[in-house]
């Protein structure tokens, strides 16, 4: 006995001198950086800028097993995104991608370069038109389901993932995609059908759209379990999510087969947007059909098509999805904003219809408007993540500089690009003492779109020019995809590196630009009839209403609205902003910002010139 516990008290003591012996070399290489460092017996985060307020906007944060730098400085995320080739991705949180095929998210290098040119020619300003029509159809169809519910709507979140959805199957698939209670149009191609129904077809057990809804709702037990573990498990949820995996992949590769066949014989649709038909196109040329295992010497293979198809869906999925969730929350927390919006939308497309709307005549004006300006502020306040994960390249180390001095990397250092810190930093944005929380110097922290109409801080015009300089000296490389800033020129410009959305440099979001238009129409056509308000029902005591028409409590509580003051109102949609609030603070990072499974803030949509509250609350008098 007393031998085992010498063994065991050894084992200990070796671990701990391990531990320590690690800790102590990398403190070492910490201090070489010239930045400075924290001691962590853990790898950690914490949000916001507090913590950089303490340490530096640089920081070296030292464990045993690690050595990682976290940055909320603009000129290091600049540089950084930009030496691609020097700060990689950080390959351990992005190799599980790699099991759906090679893409153009998780691979580096030549690869990363064959399936970039690839996947770029699809994102073009063509295309983007197609794309922004198409989100048009599909955000009619979203708010037709709004309208035949009448009560609350509980379901936003997942509304907007059907959105997005149905957006996606169009930009990915090339596929119109149908809400419940649609129908599919008269004259449809017999192969089309398989895919539009709404009802499983031909040796499927889901339809194809509910097959992706749920493969995404489930994502990250999908790439976190394995496949063959999958059909040992006796639970339900397993058991759906993995059929609905299998069901996914099955209609991709039918709808793959179907592509080579219309390239083999001529009969490939040359009109719209598909990203998976372009790649292909790209890859099998018209004697596809007889070469569908290998692909061209310049093109992709069967498995990287799908693979990128995969990884497209779960991108443009996510992040859109959720930024236009939570815009539409925070829109009806702040009344004086969604009016501002309401006009901008008028002053742009008046009484026109939404399908008569010309892309190539708004996307300018509405790029520039407060359609925009409500889209990045969603973006910057609630960053669909908190931080990019890089690298310091194996190859050796490497230097940055920081506010004129120069410092060194070692090989292999972890290099975490936290967005959500820059998103909010006082010395990049311009700032007004905040309305909302009193006490706090800066608005930062508030939602308040009209701050991209501000003017320009100190020192933009030169920094501006030199960051032209630089663009210039970028496009000498066509990395291909979208090529213009994310900010219009009519808006405020943040600094370059403070703003990263979409990240920066060679591997920025290809479908930025989609996304871009996709929620600019979606806004466009939500607010040009409609306004939202919080749901103050549980406020007052009420049930919600169900769908299908008014309830006799809808009925009740528009009686109980009428015969309140406006002060009794104010203090009524004052309660549900802070219930709308407290739900806000649980939004968690998972793939993207959203809230946890439960939580949802209740909203009306309500016809313009109806609204009980938003059409004259000024959100900062609440």
């Amino acid at each position: 006995m007393s031998t085992i516990a010498l063994v065991a008290g050894g084992l200990v003591v070796w671990k701990l001198f391990s531990l320590w012996s690690s800790w102590q070399r990398n403190i070492a290489e910490a201090k070489k950086t010239g930045l400075p460092y924290v001691l962590s017996p853990d790898y950690f985060f914490e949000t916001r800028c507090e913590w950089f307020d303490k340490w530096g906007d640089t920081t070296v944060i030292v464990s045993p097993q690690s050595l990682d730098v976290f940055t909320q400085n603009a000129e290091v995320i600049r540089q950084v995104s930009k030496r691609a080739e020097h700060f990689p991705k950080m390959k351990s949180m992005y190799d599980v991608l790699l099991q759906f095929g090679n893409n153009v998210v998780a691979l580096e290098g030549p690869l990363w370069r064959v399936h970039r040119k690839a996947t770029s020619a699809s994102f073009n300003e063509k295309n983007t038109a197609f794309a922004f029509h198409e989100s048009v159809h599909q955000a009619r169809g979203m708010v037709r389901q709004w309208e035949r519910r009448r009560g609350p709507i509980t379901t936003l979140e997942e509304d907007a993932k059907r959105y997005a959805l149905n957006v996606i199957g169009y930009v990915g698939f090339g596929i119109r995609l149908l809400w419940p209670g649609e129908t599919m149009p008269e004259r449809i191609e017999e192969w089309m059908e398989k895919f539009t129904s709404l009802e499983p077809r031909q040796g499927h057990t889901m339809s194809f759209v509910d097959s992706m809804s749920v493969m995404m709702e489930n994502l990250i037990m999908l790439m976190a379990i394995p496949k063959w573990v999958f059909p040992l498990l006796p639970f339900r949820a397993t058991r759906e999510a993995f059929r609905a995996f299998r069901e996914s992949m099955k209609y991709m590769n039918e709808l793959l087969d179907e592509r080579i066949r219309q390239i083999g014989d001529g009969s490939l649709p040359d009109k719209g947007m598909d990203v998976m038909g372009q790649l292909a196109k790209t890859s099998f040329g018209r004697e596809g059909a007889k070469k569908e295992d290998a692909g061209s010497a310049s093109g992709l293979s069967r498995s990287d098509i799908l693979g990128n198809a995969v990884v497209m869906l779960i991108a443009g999925h996510e992040t859109t999805a959720g930024t236009l969730h939570l815009m539409l929350i925070l829109l009806a927390m702040n009344p004086s904003s969604q009016r501002r919006l309401q006009a901008d939308v008028d002053r742009l497309v008046g009484a026109q219809d939404p399908g008569d709307w010309d892309y190539e005549r708004l996307v300018g004006p509405m790029m520039a408007s407060m359609l925009a300006a409500c889209i990045h502020e969603t973006l910057r306040v609630v960053s669909p993540a908190s931080g990019l994960p890089k690298t310091v390249t194996e190859a050796g180390p490497q230097r940055i500089t920081r506010d004129g001095a120069s410092h060194e990397l070692p090989a292999g250092c972890g290099v975490l690009l936290v967005s959500i810190s820059a998103h909010v930093s006082p010395r990049y944005w311009p700032t007004e003492r905040s309305r909302r929380h009193p006490g706090r110097a800066d608005d930062l922290l508030d939602y308040v779109p009209e701050r991209w109409f501000r003017g320009t801080l100190a020192g933009e015009r030169e920094r501006a020019r030199a960051e032209r300089r630089e663009d210039e000296e970028e496009e000498k490389e066509d990395y291909g995809g979208w090529r213009g800033r994310d900010t219009n020129e009519h808006l405020f410009r943040p600094e370059r590196g403070s703003y990263i959305p979409f990240a920066d440099g060679p591997r920025a979001c290809l479908g930025r630009r989609v996304a871009q238009v996709e929620l600019v129409a979606a806004l466009a056509v939500i607010f040009r009839e409609y306004s939202v308000e919080l749901a103050v029902d549980d406020c007052m005591g009420e049930g919600e209403g169900e769908g299908g028409g008014m309830t006799d409590k809808d009925k009740e509580m528009e009686e109980a609205l009428e015969g309140m003051s406006r002060g009794a109102r104010r203090a009524l949609y004052g309660m549900a902003r802070e219930r709308a609030e407290r739900v806000l603070q649980s939004l968690r990072f998972i793939l993207a910002v959203r809230l946890p499974e439960g939580k949802f803030v209740p909203m009306r949509l309500v016809r313009r010139g109806e609204e009980k509250f938003v059409s004259w609350i000024d959100g900062d008098d609440e």
